[in-house]
């Protein structure tokens, strides 16, 4: 593949994955304003969904990597930006994603921690050469917030009976996101491992670190403040599967 070809082709990765986000926010906004659904059901919805945008980043060649930066960054600076008093399009992203807490403030702090999870992970693991490879590592664990944060919340709200600690997390609902935890790190790195070039291999350490990461990431997800969460979890499950790779294996 030649230069020119190569631009090209990295230009249309980065043009479908930002079609994605606007299609999955979309989707948030319709679901909300024509089908009537909660808030909490919406941001969600976009949530979990919009996650996969991670994925993309997968198929952009090692020397054009980087490119990824240019999409978290963008997201990163939307939701700052956007908020009540925003123009229409604005308001109703804000809408579709705002806590009541977030609403009467006019900020989206949840997912802007999360953008910024995203922006700086993605910014250490493609602007490092030697780590671009590696990229499925903090995938795995934006993977574990998207999946298991992202669905916990209806099941503990659905099944939760058992309350505990500061923040009045469920217990059904910290089972749900290590199990969701787990889920998301075997999709990521059973892809990662058939489908791309990333250097994962398909044994025994897969469940391991699958197991273990989301156990942690569930401990710290369960004793995090609401919001900050979409921070301390997706660090934490990065530092713990670099130690893995890295030192252990």
């Amino acid at each position: 593949m030649g230069l020119v070809e190569e631009i090209l082709y990295n230009l249309v990765i980065l043009l479908i994955a930002y079609g994605y986000v606007f299609v999955v926010i979309g989707v948030g906004i319709f679901l909300q304003k024509k089908m009537d659904k909660s808030t909490e059901f919406t941001r969600k919805t976009i949530h979990v969904f919009a996650g996969f945008v991670v994925f993309f980043v997968f198929f952009f060649t090692p020397s054009f990597a980087w490119m990824a930066i240019i999409i978290a960054g963008t997201f990163l600076a939307m939701l700052w930006l956007v908020g009540p008093n925003g123009p229409e399009f604005a308001k109703s992203i804000f809408s579709a994603m705002a806590r009541d807490d977030e609403a009467e403030e006019g900020k989206i702090y949840g997912p802007f921690y999360y953008a910024i999870s995203i922006t700086v992970l993605t910014a250490i693991f493609t602007l490092i050469p030697q780590l671009v490879s590696y990229y499925w590592i903090p995938v795995t664990a934006l993977s574990q917030m998207y999946l298991g944060d992202g669905i916990a919340p209806f099941i503990g709200k659905k099944f939760g009976k058992r309350t505990y600690g500061p923040n009045n997390r469920t217990v059904e609902g910290t089972i749900a996101v290590f199990l969701f935890g787990i889920l998301g790190a075997v999709i990521t790195m059973v892809f990662a491992a058939l489908f791309t070039t990333q250097q994962v291999v398909l044994n025994l350490w897969v469940i391991l670190i699958a197991l273990i990461s989301a156990a942690i990431f569930a401990g710290i997800e369960s004793t995090t403040p609401k919001g900050y969460d979409n921070i301390t979890c997706c660090f934490a499950s990065t530092a713990i599967i670099v130690l893995f790779v890295f030192v252990i294996i």
